[in-house]
């Protein structure tokens, strides 16, 4: 892939225009699996092979339903239908980006064309008055070519790992990425400091599921019942109650208090927001520090993933400090957390060594 140069990404047009009309606390209260964004249509488009910043002006819009848009065309048989182009919310990350001590939300969205091909977009929004204020957006490459890998922010940086042409295994995927670093400053994300290059790991078996499958339709946003501490959990119960204090974290009303219990380990139980019943957790320790550097760092494998509208719950790391590896569980309502698919990392790594 060639170098891309520096990008200067020019916003005036549409970084004051409200995608949508709610008014909030934080950009967090943002739902953006029910949002509505600026779109150019993408129908004609040929397969994109790198990255950019798109300077123009979005001139429509669509209207995301469950993290889901469909582009239907009128008169289509079921057939079509289901063949049609559409767009899904992938992921939302946060992080404050500008220095002001207030987080903006990074939106990964894949649009498909209703074949095999797929490509995706990064939305950066800013919260100014109670509303979500479109930044900037980024078209990624496809799969093996410039593909996004994953997004994260980190000291006022949007970090970006693309797919590595060079690296590519057929059409799909690709054994390495390109790590790309981008400031916010005077309107424009500009490019900083030297491209990385590392590994990404290919998982093995069928795929991990992903968090828009267990989506939840209500999030509940009364006061917190306070959690029913019962025998098994009162050694934690001040970590417990502090925690159970926050806004719902998880599976629609659930939180998840979580403390320190050891070096590079934290411990964790999920609470009913509604009914204070506290359902068992784990101790997770981190993945081996070796493996974690060779495959993008702990910013880039967090040790636990989970959302207040999905019932998916993913633990990178070691569970109880052994058996490293990427574990999935569902929060079943009055069971707790049911295993769904759990992949070791290979043997030569299991040992954990700090840095």
């Amino acid at each position: 892939m060639k170098h891309i140069p520096r990008v200067v990404l020019a916003i005036v047009s549409f970084a004051a225009v409200a995608t949508n009309a709610q008014k909030v606390a934080t950009i967090r209260d943002i739902d953006f699996d029910n949002f509505t964004y600026a779109w150019n249509d993408a129908s004609d488009d040929a397969v994109p092979m790198d990255w950019k910043w798109l300077t123009s002006t979005p001139d429509e819009h669509f209207r995301a339903a469950n993290g889901i848009h469909h582009f239907y065309l009128p008169g289509l048989d079921r057939y079509e239908r289901q063949h049609s182009p559409l767009i899904s919310v992938d992921s939302v990350t946060y992080g404050d980006l500008d220095g002001d001590g207030l987080e903006e939300a990074v939106v990964a969205l894949n649009y498909s064309t209703g074949g095999t091909a797929n490509w995706d977009y990064l939305y950066v929004y800013k919260l100014l008055r109670g509303q979500a204020k479109l930044l900037a957006r980024m078209r990624t490459g496809s799969r093996a070519d410039g593909g996004l890998v994953r997004a994260f922010v980190r000291e006022n940086l949007l970090i970006v790992d693309f797919a590595d042409s060079e690296k590519r295994m057929g059409d799909c995927c690709s054994e390495g990425y390109v790590r790309v670093n981008y400031r916010w400053g005077d309107g424009a994300f500009v490019e900083e400091g030297q491209r990385e290059h590392g590994k990404i790991y290919l998982h093995a078996g069928p795929p991990r599921p992903r968090f828009r499958d267990y989506r939840v339709k209500n999030i509940h946003h009364g006061k917190p019942v306070p959690p029913v501490i019962t025998k098994e959990f009162r050694g934690f119960r001040t970590r417990i109650r502090e925690g159970a204090k926050s806004d719902v974290e998880f599976a629609g009303h659930y939180t998840v208090p979580r403390w320190g219990c050891g070096t590079e380990c934290i411990g964790f139980v999920v609470v009913d927001s509604i009914s204070g019943k506290v359902y068992d957790g784990l101790g997770v320790a981190s993945l081996p520090f070796p493996w974690l550097q060779e495959y993008g760092g702990d910013d880039a494998i967090p040790r636990m993933e989970f959302y207040p509208n999905s019932r998916l719950l993913k633990i990178n790391a070691c569970p109880n400090e052994e058996d490293c590896g990427f574990y999935d569980y569902e929060m079943t309502d009055g069971k707790g957390l049911k295993l769904l698919r759990v992949e070791l990392i290979p043997e030569a790594s299991q040992s954990p060594q700090l840095p």
